[in-house]
């Protein structure tokens, strides 16, 4: 950052590091050949402070600092409330930022004069007028940066479907927009994502046995894919632990769903009630410009409640996975809090790599996927619902 007023450029650095950008140290061999022109009152440290005395200082000081390998970003705070220093110094500004390889970002902390505004139009140059701005255009660059970096990691998988994927077009083919719960499980299985322990029940005999080979307490949810929300829709029971309790859920959820129009009822899933632990949430959304993208964030009511997520292009490494959990807030409850015993953050990086393989093979297919909660343990997790969603018009 290199300005002619040292107040501007502090004020834009508390802006630029409130968005997740750094000031690295100019190199000590640089310093000392920016101090032969700027005044003992100014600073070559970064930002640079060439003062309002510099008067041809922008020119030299950006010289010196943009090849610096240090730096990959440059901000110029100057006034355009005056022709005088942009008529002196702009042309060759123009010639270093047009020929630069780095972003090198102009601000100006008073509004320019119409003759400034013409000539920095005609050297083809462009500029901020608010340093929120200025930050957010950085950011913005950085994260692009950082997005392209994850999809050049992933071109070598790109190349190379999985050994499922033909199996699993097949499968979403023969199935309609709502993949049911029980369905979506024998798909997630197929990548090594294993959910809940649950079978299917098409009546309440079906149901008590089905606890009884699964050990109590259970969960019963209606399968519908009419349905696709079923606590809303009364579809749901939790914490069944005796026969008596298990049959009139059962009369409730599919009363419920029977009062719902035009919902096929395929029966109602009894899964093994999962152990507590960390709650936290994965999916897929397909967005139109990159693609699958892998979401994971905080589960359970927390899902709606904090939006507390982070995104990634898939297919995913485990590195790749990792850093994208460590984006989250509720990833430190992973680490274990107040004497918790650490959850299995391991097992939740490596169900986001096979989740994101599942999307990249199907990504023709998958609108979505929602996989909440998926409770992660000391060792392992459970995923305890499951929902996939294909793209309109598929056959």
């Amino acid at each position: 950052m290199i300005s002619a007023t040292g107040g501007t450029a502090a004020w834009l650095t508390d802006t630029a590091e409130a968005h997740g950008l750094e000031l690295p140290e100019i190199d000590a061999d640089r310093r000392a050949r920016l101090m032969k022109f700027i005044p003992p009152y100014g600073s070559p440290w970064n930002p640079v402070d060439i003062t309002a005395q510099g008067l041809r200082g922008y020119v030299p000081a950006l010289e010196i600092v943009e090849p610096s390998p240090g730096h990959d970003a440059m901000v110029l705070c100057i006034t355009l409330a005056q022709e005088v220093r942009i008529a002196r110094e702009g042309e060759d500004l123009a010639r270093i930022i047009h020929g630069s390889e780095k972003p090198i970002l102009i601000y100006t902390y008073a509004t320019a004069s119409e003759k400034s505004k013409a000539m920095m139009a005609g050297w083809d140059l462009h500029y901020f007028t608010r340093m929120e701005g200025c930050a957010r255009a950085l950011e913005a660059g950085l994260f692009y940066h950082r997005f392209q970096e994850a999809r050049r990691g992933n071109a070598a998988a790109d190349e190379a479907p999985s050994p499922e994927a033909e199996a699993t077009r097949r499968f979403l083919a023969a199935r309609g927009k709502i993949v049911c719960e029980y369905e979506a499980a024998e798909l997630l299985h197929r990548y090594g994502i294993g959910t809940a322990p649950a079978r299917l029940a098409r009546s309440a005999d079906d149901a008590v046995s089905a606890a009884a080979a699964l050990g109590w307490p259970v969960a019963l949810k209606v399968q519908s894919p009419q349905i696709p929300h079923k606590t809303e829709a009364g579809g749901v029971s939790l914490n069944l632990g005796d026969e008596a309790s298990l049959r009139a859920a059962y009369a409730r959820i599919v009363a419920a769903a029977s009062g719902i129009a035009d919902a096929e009822i395929r029966g109602v899933l009894v899964q093994k009630m999962a152990a507590p632990g960390i709650e936290m949430i994965a999916g897929i959304i397909s967005d139109a410009d990159f693609g699958p993208m892998v979401m994971c964030g905080a589960g359970g009511l927390y899902a709606e409640l904090t939006r507390d997520v982070a995104f990634a292009p898939a297919p995913l490494s485990s590195a790749q996975a990792g850093a994208m959990i460590a984006k989250v807030k509720a990833a430190t409850l992973l680490d274990g809090v107040r004497g918790a015993a650490p959850a299995d953050r391991a097992a939740f990086a490596d169900l986001l790599v096979r989740l994101s393989r599942l999307a990249w093979d199907a990504r023709d297919r998958i609108a979505e996927i929602d996989l909440n909660p998926v409770i992660v343990h000391h060792k392992g997790l459970a995923i305890v619902d499951a929902l996939i969603v294909q793209k309109e018009g598929t056959k």
